[in-house]
């Protein structure tokens, strides 16, 4: 327990070399991070809570790293979409992966571990550990490593170095110099853009760095994923639509129209119709109305009846007006 506490007591103020914190070989049989004990109890907490509570998150999406020479700069993509582009400094001494040559590895990279996760902006990295100091950016006279690391491991023959030379994306305190090749290998960041790279980027994470600009790396997956949006925004479509077209009916014979049928008078009915009319007419005097009826039906009248005359289209007429005044005087 006192080691720990003097883990924490204010350190000596020491100069570290960045050139010699990028170049050092690291132990190659092992990329586990050192944890001191009161971390390990932490994150043993950590995943305890996670574990009961149910706050422990799904796997993420794979994240892809593009770092650009010529243009100096990181873009940050997941499944196509970009997530960041940042301003970085690579070599000054150009491109490699030999012992000591203090140059930029280029291919493809895996990150295999991370350090610095919480620390304040500007903490120095020693060793990768924190040695308390916390610089403000372009502290006068000092270069160290300084709030995050990121450490590369190559996949590649070319790189097979990468990772016992140390070769890291870090923060530094020369951020002025960001954009421009002025590191001893590694890959320079401003401490705040590291620190979003770091939040955005899990252990195994792959990591390509090329001589091509950023423009021309990442236009092959930003395709992709435009063509994958295509895809679902179809398929949403397609699917808008089904949910609001209606069930199809069965087919058959089309209904036939409505229709208001006239009512159908027999013979007898007609007759009876009409010459009730004609009589009302003849007993009322008035014997003039008489086109509503029919040739050859028979009118009855007081004390006779008189038939229309078949010849006749129309009524009255003089010959009918004679036998009707006749049938009257009956």
């Amino acid at each position: 327990m006192r080691a720990d506490r003097r883990a924490f007591l204010p350190q000596p103020r020491a100069i570290f070399s960045h050139s010699a914190a990028c170049q050092a070989p690291c132990p190659p049989t092992s990329s586990a991070p050192r944890v001191r004990p009161t971390r390990l109890f932490s994150h043993l907490l950590a995943s305890i809570v996670a574990v009961l509570f149910g706050t422990a998150s799904s796997p993420a999406s794979p994240v892809e790293l593009y770092i650009s020479v010529p243009d100096q700069s990181l873009a940050v993509l997941r499944e196509g979409e970009v997530l960041g582009k940042f301003r970085i400094s690579t070599s000054k001494f150009g491109l490699g992966d030999n012992y000591g040559s203090y140059r930029t590895p280029l291919g493809d990279f895996r990150i295999c571990d991370k350090v610095g996760g919480g620390l304040p902006l500007g903490s120095v990295l020693s060793g990768r550990h924190a040695t308390g100091e916390v610089l403000v950016p372009n502290a006068k006279g000092r270069d160290p490593i300084v709030t995050r690391i990121l450490w590369l491991e190559g996949q590649e023959a070319a790189n097979q170095n990468a990772r016992a030379r140390g070769i890291y994306i870090h923060g530094t305190a020369e951020e002025r110099n960001i954009g421009k090749p002025v590191s001893y290998g590694c890959i320079r960041m401003r401490s705040a853009d590291v620190v979003k790279v770091y939040e955005l980027t899990p252990v195994g994470s792959t990591v390509r760095i090329e001589t091509r600009k950023i423009s021309a790396m990442t236009k092959p997956r930003l395709q992709e994923r435009a063509v994958q949006l295509a895809a679902q925004k179809e398929a949403a479509k397609a699917g808008l639509l089904a949910a609001n077209t209606p069930p199809p009916v069965a087919s058959g014979p089309a209904p036939a129209p409505a229709t208001r049928e006239r009512p159908t008078t027999t013979e007898p009915e007609k007759n009876v119709s009409v010459l009730s009319k004609l009589s009302s007419k003849l007993m009322s005097g008035s014997i003039l109305d008489y086109d509503v009826y029919e040739r050859g039906d028979t009118i009855p009248v007081r004390g006779g009846e008189v038939q229309w005359p078949s010849s006749m289209d129309t009524f009255p007429g003089p010959p009918v007006e004679k036998k009707l005044a006749s049938a009257r005087s009956r």
